[in-house]
């Protein structure tokens, strides 16, 4: 119902009551005498007894008792419309001229009350109230048509008969001319029709009338449609005009106001700057309506969202005409308090407004948050051909911002690290209650976990491994070619094999997420220990202390693990030891130990072939529980694998993963284990693969030609990925490096088929 309040509060002006009962007269006398066909004007003389006049009057009534359903006030909005209908055409024409049938039609208005600035808000309320009882896109269609053809009508003619036919009295006359300079119209003027500037008086009063923005937008794209249809030219009365107005709209308004004018004086070859809002004091208008109104909201206005500002300033371009503590500091304040998509969006794909942004947060104290944006915008990998004036008068170089920035990044990195181990440390301590119902060492084992983490250490290893190899008489009789049952019965003669390594602590949006190729190391985790147990005992091996590459035990820590991984005399029992022995491969490239491993049996792989004959569960957890009667405890195993020293309860549950693969190998079924050989190459591109050969058989001619052909397949892949991400840089279309993509997958599925050809060679 607010739009016929909306329309009885616009005729309460003396005049402007007198002026409309005598247009509307000789309007209808107009349209009765001429009648041109497919006029808009046409049946604008409606009385109660014409059919179409009461299908409209019963199409209002639905539509304004639907829309005060919810309100309940239903009841005295029908008496409000009894009470108007019973007053007469005259009256109610008076008060409701658009939908009651005085001014049907859209452009009539102007006819009807001629001053463009109140025939617009006539048009605007029509306009509104027509597009409200749009329900399909057809119904749309109908509407963009209408407004298409009206804009398109000559009303100059008739509008001249009727200021001949209309001479009112000179006080009535500057009655009504003072009512129009109230609504400070005067950019605009009356004497010819004008469907441009017409437009752009209705779109004004849709947000005197409180549209929402949504149909605001709507409305200017059809209007805007309507107008290119009609031919209208922009003018610099418009641009004055929208330039003096538009700063009232909402921001989506005036910039898709902006936008539509910019593309009909494209398409009418009128310059650039005889848009609204392209001058340079234009601009600084803009910009001063943005730091006002738009990041800061003065009492009594709605505020603005700061993510539609920024949208409105990267539109525009107003960034440069926008002091820091104006446009940064907001953004700045909502980055730290974990909202940092607003500054990311402020400075996409503006290198000058990235290095700013990073800037000011380095110059407020915030060094973290310079470091993430440093990380997101790459600026560490940036060529800035000319160096920003102020950028040198701050950091006296760009070289020295450059070295500020890497020490942003290197605390942020440190900061958010930090906090993530913290985090998992408070949840691993919530679960520690829990360890007690899980699955432990046997006392005599536990006392028995060795830590091997220097040379003397390591040359008790060696002796103790040494000492079982010699203290067997009858080794000479263990069936070394695959009776994996006689190792498991004997006892010490069965290595349980695992490995830890320092958890990636990812932060969701973190340092990790956003950093660039060029800066990250690219390198994994290493393997930080590998545990060896045997049933009476664990050693846990420290690698990162024996075995990096200029470590002086790597030698003798290589040639204990090579006799044991490659004498068949002892099984090896691992859990997924395919994933674990190609990390060690390449965490220690330098180690032979880790080429070779001969006597495996990955107890993961033969319990997930007994379940396909008898259902057994495959998670190494699940299996402790079915066997054991208790699950493993998981709650150590995103620990800090990399911090020195380990701790003792660390040591427990590395050993114990190694250590339960003992007892679940013995509880296979005896037709089950087989044991393999399992063999590391290194590829051309540094990349380690594992693959099972035969027991005690070297690779035949077959397996060197799949490795050839890999090698070869492995660099293409390498060269398309290049290729494409090249083409993406370049701009490319779409659809030509999708095609490109298709041949990458082949070669990657073609990749795959070799690997599984090498394991099963």
């Amino acid at each position: 119902m607010w739009v016929r309040r909306v329309f009885t509060s616009l005729s309460e002006h003396p005049a402007y009551l007198e002026r409309l009962a005598a247009v509307s007269a000789v309007l209808r006398r107009e349209v009765e005498d001429e009648e041109p066909e497919g006029s808009l004007a046409e049946g604008a003389d409606c009385n109660e007894n014409d059919v179409e006049w009461k299908d409209m009057q019963e199409d209002t009534r639905q539509l304004d008792k639907a829309s005060c359903d919810q309100s309940g006030d239903w009841a005295g909005e029908e008496a409000e419309m009894n009470n108007l209908d019973e007053q007469g055409g005259a009256e109610s024409t008076q008060l409701l001229p658009m939908p009651r049938g005085c001014c049907r039609w859209l452009l009539p208005s102007y006819c009807v009350t001629l001053p463009m600035p109140i025939a617009a808000v006539h048009a605007a309320q029509y306009l509104v109230w027509r597009y409200g009882s749009v329900r399909s896109g057809a119904q749309k269609a109908v509407l963009q048509n209408e407004l298409n053809r009206q804009l398109s009508d000559d009303y100059l003619r008739l509008a001249e008969r009727l200021h001949d036919k209309l001479q009112a009295s000179t006080e009535q006359n500057s009655s009504l001319q003072s009512a129009c300079e109230k609504t400070d119209y005067k950019d605009l003027k009356d004497e010819e029709w004008d469907p441009f500037g017409f437009t752009l008086c209705m779109i004004v009063c849709f947000n005197d009338l409180d549209v929402p923005e949504g149909p605001q937008l709507r409305l200017v794209r059809m209007l805007f449609e309507a107008v290119e249809a009609a031919g209208a030219s922009l003018r610099p009365t418009h641009v004055a005009f929208a330039e003096k107005q538009g700063l009232h709209l909402s921001p989506g308004v005036l910039t898709e106001l902006i936008l539509r004018c910019s593309s009909c004086s494209a398409a009418t070859k009128v310059s650039r700057e005889s848009v609204p809002f392209a001058s340079p004091d234009a601009k600084n208008t803009l910009a001063s309506l943005v730091k006002n109104h738009y990041l800061k909201c003065e009492s009594g206005d709605e505020p603005v969202k700061l993510s539609t500002a920024i949208r409105f300033i990267r539109t525009h371009e107003l960034a440069s005409l926008l002091d820091d503590e104006v446009l940064l500091e907001p953004v700045m304040s909502t980055f730290c308090s974990g909202v940092p998509q607003h500054a990311y969006n402020l400075g996409e794909n503006d290198q000058e407004l990235q290095v700013r942004i990073v800037s000011y947060a380095v110059r407020a104290g915030k060094r973290l948050a310079a470091g993430r944006l440093v990380e997101r915008f790459g600026i560490l990998g940036m060529d800035l051909e000319e160096v920003p004036s102020w950028l040198e008068e701050t950091y006296e170089t760009y070289g020295h911002f450059r070295k500020v920035c890497a020490a942003c990044v290197k605390e942020a990195e440190d900061a958010e690290a930090r906090d993530l181990r913290a985090a998992n440390e408070q949840r691993m301590a919530a679960f520690a209650s829990e360890d007690a119902d899980c699955l432990q060492l046997p006392a005599s084992v536990a006392d028995q976990v060795i830590l091997v983490s220097t040379s003397s250490q390591l040359e008790e290893a060696a002796a103790l491994f040494a000492k079982l190899r010699a203290g067997d008489a009858d080794r000479e009789n263990l069936n070394a070619g695959g009776d994996v049952a006689s190792l498991l019965a004997i006892r010490d003669r069965a290595l349980g094999l695992d490995v830890e390594w320092r958890p990636t602590l990812e932060k969701r949006g973190g340092m990790q997420k956003h950093r660039r190729t060029s800066q990250a190391s690219g390198k994994m985790e290493p393997c930080a220990t590998l545990q060896v147990a045997a049933e009476s005992f664990v050693h846990v091996f420290d690698l990162l202390e024996l075995a990096h590459e200029h470590a002086p035990t790597a030698p003798a820590l290589s040639a204990l693990l090579k006799s044991l991984l490659d004498d068949p005399s002892f099984v090896k029992l691992g859990f997924g030891f395919r994933n674990d022995l190609q990390r060690l491969a390449a965490s220690y490239p330098h180690l032979e130990c880790f080429r070779r491993v001969q006597c495996v049996v990955d107890v993961q792989e033969a319990f997930l072939e007994a379940r396909r004959e008898g259902g057994q569960p495959s998670g190494l957890s699940a299996l402790c529980m079915q066997h054991f009667g208790a699950p493993l405890s998981k709650r150590l195993q995103t620990s800090d694998w990399g911090s020195r020293p380990l701790t003792r309860e660390q040591l427990l549950y590395a050993a114990l993963d190694a250590h339960c693969l003992i007892g679940l190998a013995r509880a296979l079924p005896k037709d089950v284990p087989r044991q393999t050989t399992l063999e590391v190459k290194q590829t051309s591109s540094g990349q380690f693969l594992v693959y099972a050969s035969s027991l005690g058989r070297d690779s035949n001619s077959s397996s060197a030609e799949h490795m050839e052909e890999l090698t070869k397949v492995e660099a293409h892949i390498a060269a398309k990925g290049n290729e494409i991400r090249a083409m993406k840089a370049a701009g490319v279309a779409k659809a030509t490096w999708q095609a490109e993509v298709a041949v990458l997958l082949q070669l990657k599925a073609r990749y795959g088929e070799l690997v599984t050809l090498l394991e099963n060679s």
